[in-house]
């Protein structure tokens, strides 16, 4: 739930509303997997711009992983987990259609319930490449990506 702090700076109409420190980090949240989704899958139909970016939600929902969608992206040990965040390029979000799309799509997921349509997938790689991960299983292909969760 999302709450703000409303001070009262003696009358009414000098009400001051501040956020919590719930709202600021739904925030950082936000706008962390906003990249993730951005920077891993524009261009990609909506459904695998979401499975990205359920994969971050089950990372940060799983003992495996840093429990916040920013720590996680940035979790560079043992190896870099999302290409973007390590390739020294800006990972500044640009002001176009793709970006709000993301930010919007980032937001719905952190702010509402819905389905993982990668069926507990913690990992993901392009289809383009094999990365040899015998040990995980497959869960669902969409778009360019391939879906995986531990066995």
């Amino acid at each position: 739930m999302i709450a703000l702090s409303l001070t009262l700076l003696g009358s009414p109409s000098q009400a001051a509303i501040r956020p919590t420190e719930d709202v600021k980090i739904l925030e950082s949240e936000t706008h962390c997997l906003a990249q993730v989704i951005y920077f891993e899958a524009r261009g990609e139909p909506i459904y695998g711009q979401i499975a990205v970016a359920q994969v971050t939600i089950n990372r940060r929902n799983s003992n495996l992983f840093p429990n916040s969608i920013c720590r996680v992206i940035s979790q560079t040990s043992p190896v870099c987990q999302y290409s973007w965040y390590c390739d020294g390029k800006s990972d500044y979000l640009p002001n176009n259609t793709e970006a709000r799309l993301a930010y919007a799509l980032a937001k719905g997921l952190l702010t509402s319930r819905v389905k993982d349509i990668t069926h507990g997938a913690l990992f993901f790689h392009a289809n383009s490449i094999n990365p040899g991960w015998s040990n995980l299983e497959k869960t669902i292909e969409i778009g360019a990506h391939v879906f995986y969760r531990r066995s």
